[in-house]
């Protein structure tokens, strides 16, 4: 009895700072967990085990697999089957086709003309994206669509289906790095303290040097403003999704 007992016992699982666990890691969990109902990452329970698996990859897993098409990445290959039947080989196909579109402008490339247009208006600043609610306008089309998302977040309209959930603390977050950066920055357990000033940092520590030595090492490829973070918010001023 008690050697069955042992072959049964489920090994603790290792992950990384960040609660990230590897391929192999990643396999011996799928082997022990096919019949669990609760993640043995985070211990979140589930109403079946596909359900907790599909949990594994997506939040606690970083490896993610690339579309060959488009290189949007996702959890795993079933994932990406099924964007492709979706998007590439189904009645949107001609809407995203197999193409890398440059912009003479800035060298940035693009999949399908119709994202090179929109982003086009970000270098001569036209806003033809308008919303029908308070008139707001943008030069890009997926600009417009997050920002009437937060409209429907805050009429109650939007479904908790169409947001991203917290698994530590079930905050909501509409779009997935944020929720990413959310985990990082909040639950992470990484902690860095200044040798300058003392302050205790959760995250890079090399990018809080930076208020001390003045650098800027991030520079817009659009307007060449340097600055010493915040890039990718930086880039929404020209795309149109923040006014």
């Amino acid at each position: 009895m008690k050697i069955h007992q042992e072959k049964n016992k489920t090994p603790p699982i290792r992950t990384n700072n960040t609660g990230d666990m590897t391929s192999l890691e990643q396999w011996n969990t799928k082997i022990n967990v096919s019949k669990s109902k609760d993640c043995p990452v985070c211990q979140k329970t589930y109403s079946s085990s596909s359900k907790m698996r599909r949990h594994i990859r997506e939040v606690h897993s970083k490896e993610k697999i690339p579309c060959d098409i488009c290189q949007k990445q996702f959890a795993s290959t079933s994932r990406v089957t099924q964007h492709k039947k979706n998007i590439h080989f189904g009645p949107n196909k001609d809407k995203v086709k197999v193409l890398n579109i440059e912009c003479h402008h800035c060298g940035v490339k693009f999949p399908s003309k119709s994202q090179l247009l929109d982003h086009l208006n970000s270098h001569t600043g036209l806003k033809l994206h308008v919303c029908h609610i308070c008139k707001n306008s943008y030069s890009a089309a997926k600009g417009l669509k997050r920002h009437l998302k937060r409209h429907l977040q805050i009429s109650g309209e939007l479904s908790s289906e169409d947001m991203y959930q917290c698994d530590i603390c079930s905050k909501m977050f509409l779009e997935h790095h944020i929720l990413v950066k959310h985990r990082d920055w909040v639950h992470g357990d990484k902690c860095h303290v200044c040798k300058v000033c003392g302050v205790k940092i959760k995250g890079s520590i090399q990018k809080h040097m930076l208020s001390h030595t003045g650098e800027k090492p991030y520079c817009c490829h659009i307007c060449g403003k340097s600055m010493q973070g915040k890039l990718k918010e930086h880039m929404l001023t020209h795309t149109g999704e923040r006014p």
